[in-house]
């Protein structure tokens, strides 16, 4: 299991969402290499997730299942099983179909009944965008549809992402409905990732739109080449690691010629928060190795010399 960060040396919980993005990358890093020690590590800790989530019926941690969290396993089980990572060993390979039809009944469940975040089978009432029916959830709907097989089950995924866009998408932003005059950029980078993920299977309006969420993103690019925590920032603003490595990787995809200074600048931000033992600081602000940002800041820095593949995006 990866834990969330590491503070003094000092780890943190272990969380099953880093962990899920572990897998992915593991899996990109076998795919694109051969490499044995990647698919091992892939299945290492595959089995260690699946043990921790146990008797559970989807991911999250503190009593919480999450949709987004459940949505992130899913797709790195499924990726094992698609590129040829999984050996012939029935036990495992039962072990992690097993836990795929869980996790998605799960997610099912949830999005039917319009729930972002359950808790002790109950819905959580705390109002953070993470628990809520939100937009970062395009990534995670991606993610099942790119697992489901029946046509009924895609079409209804495919309407729930396309309602969602119509009703927080805003001339390149992604806000709650409510005023729709700000944002947490890295909640919006999760959305802008669903739209790459959707590819040609949305509206083709939103494709076109993807250039313009692009750009606008680049607008909240601060000078140290940074995204803030909130857009507008705000007077307590903090430079995020996470939503900058996120942004980096939204422009590869979308055009790294046209981004190349946005990216470069990015990435300077990012390599001036890594550190001598491996792994990158979450922000200047708040400064422990932080998992899920060194995923997403590897995978940007890998891409700047091979190329973007946005339908690989952790």
């Amino acid at each position: 299991m990866l834990t969330a960060w590491t503070e003094n040396s000092i780890p943190s919980y272990s969380y099953e969402e880093a962990t899920g993005y572990l897998i992915s990358l593991l899996g990109y890093l076998f795919q694109i290499t051969g490499q044995e020690r990647f698919r091992h590590e892939a299945l290492r800790s595959a089995e260690a997730l699946i043990e921790s989530i146990g008797k559970r019926n989807g991911c999250g941690r503190n009593g919480k299942i999450y949709l987004f969290d459940s949505a992130i396993v899913l797709r790195a089980l499924h990726l094992l099983m698609k590129t040829g990572s999984v050996t012939e060993d029935d036990d495992q390979r039962q072990a992690i179909e097993t836990m795929l039809h869980l996790l998605a009944s799960t997610c099912r469940e949830m999005l039917d009944q319009r729930l972002g975040c359950l808790a002790e089978t109950n819905e959580c009432r705390n109002e953070h965008w993470s628990k809520r029916f939100n937009f970062h959830l395009l990534k995670a709907l991606a993610h099942l549809h790119a697992f489901e097989t029946e046509t009924t089950v895609q079409a209804e995924l495919r309407h729930t992402a396309e309602q969602l866009l119509r009703q927080h998408y805003r001339e390149g932003l992604f806000c709650p409905v409510a005023n729709h005059a700000g944002t947490n950029l890295h909640a919006h980078c999760y959305a802008v990732e669903g739209i790459l993920l959707w590819g040609d299977l949305l509206e083709p309006t939103w494709k076109d739109d993807i250039r313009e969420m692009a750009a606008v993103l680049a607008q909240t690019q601060t000078p140290a080449g940074a995204l803030p925590n909130t857009w507008p920032p705000s007077d307590d603003a903090i430079l995020l690691a996470d939503a900058t490595a996120q942004a980096v990787r939204i422009w590869q995809c979308v055009d790294a010629e046209k981004f190349a200074g946005p990216i470069k600048q990015g990435l300077t931000f990012l390599r001036s928060l890594a550190q001598s033992e491996g792994g990158f600081f979450y922000s200047p602000d708040l400064p422990h190795t932080n998992s899920w940002t060194t995923i997403f800041t590897i995978q940007a820095l890998l891409w700047q010399h091979i190329g973007a593949d946005a339908g690989w995006l952790i």
